[in-house]
């Protein structure tokens, strides 16, 4: 599937790590890369000498240090804003390493949304969707897509099918006028009822009188 997507190397993790790939580091190395499942670990190995990314070149994180996150309170939230920040104060202190850049994805701006979809429909960008898609837009059906997308084998995005419209539930005309009257205030229940109920107005919003 990378292939066809035009990737010149493929790095199979469970076999090799992405640092030590000598073709990597051909041409003076790597000026940009872009994080979208290792975190904290990732930039660690990017960061140092041995590194294949250049000393003048961008580390673009999509998740920040962990894709799975468990915040429990504001100072866990203070704590994992805390070790961003300084990493931003590191790429103004330390020029001589690569820079980190916490990626917020991109803006609802019309004009870039118009772009993306062109490049789309130009055959430049191709979504890629998961075999498994689409699952059934039901509580099973989203339990199973976040179950694929926990386990970070997915091999593209998720999507869900339509809702199956439900089947309304059909009263009798006789009992219509009483179910609008209990659903609605007494102020307004006696106008909604039909002009032909012989029905008595209510005397609360939710209880009709015997």
């Amino acid at each position: 599937m990378l292939s066809k997507l035009g990737v010149d190397r493929v790095i199979d993790y469970r076999s090799e790590n992405w640092w030590e790939v000598q073709e990597l580091h051909d041409g003076g190395g790597l000026d940009v890369i872009i994080d979208l499942w290792g975190g904290v670990e990732a930039w660690n190995q990017a960061k140092v000498k041995r590194s294949p990314l250049k000393d003048t070149g961008l580390f673009v994180s999509t998740i920040g240090d962990n894709p799975y996150p468990e915040v429990h309170n504001v100072f866990e939230v203070l704590k994992m804003l805390f070790h961003i920040m300084c990493r931003k104060l590191s790429n103004w202190l330390t020029p001589e390493q690569p820079k980190y850049v916490l990626g917020q994805g991109v803006h609802a701006d019309p004009a870039i949304l118009q772009r993306l979809a062109q490049r789309v429909k130009e055959g430049a960008i191709t979504p890629v969707v998961d075999a498994s898609s689409p699952f059934d837009f039901s509580a099973e059906g989203v339990k199973q897509a976040l179950k694929l997308q926990e386990s970070r084998h997915a091999h593209g995005k998720n999507h869900h099918g339509r809702a199956r419209r439900a089947t309304p539930h059909r009263i009798s005309s006789e009992r219509a006028g009483a179910v609008h009257r209990l659903s609605l205030p007494c102020r307004t229940a006696a106008a909604v009822a039909p002009a032909a109920s012989s029905a008595r107005p209510l005397s609360s919003p939710h209880r009709a009188e015997p």
